[in-house]
């Protein structure tokens, strides 16, 4: 068996993520100075929350076809277990993500801090 694999497993979920923040800020960026230019910011914000959804599903699942693809070239073993490990690590990491922020930008009436 491979070593540090759950370190790996780590390592590549918050690669994901970060790519597909990457490919939403440009596809806003695209959108916005290539597009649908001169706008009030409120236009752009109102795009990305409505786009970020399609951009996620289509390149996450690019990327996680590309992530197993990576796995079964190195021969990691149990395969299935590792998806669906990367796949829970993925989302816990998001869900963290977000709640951190909404605490933080006060949204509960707290701080997480």
């Amino acid at each position: 068996m491979q070593k540090y694999i759950v370190l790996k497993l780590i390592g590549l979920a918050m690669l994901v993520m970060i790519t597909l923040i990457v490919i939403s800020i440009l596809e806003v960026a695209v959108y916005s100075y290539l597009v649908n230019p001169g706008h009030e910011i409120s236009v752009y914000e109102a795009h990305a929350e409505f786009s970020a959804p399609y951009v996620s599903g289509i390149f996450g699942f690019i990327l996680f076809f590309l992530v197993a693809r990576h796995w079964k070239k190195k021969e990691y073993h149990n395969l299935s277990k590792l998806i669906f490990l990367f796949h829970s690590l993925m989302y816990c990491w998001t869900y963290w993500f977000y709640y951190c922020q909404g605490q933080l930008n006060g949204q509960n009436g707290q701080v997480l801090f």
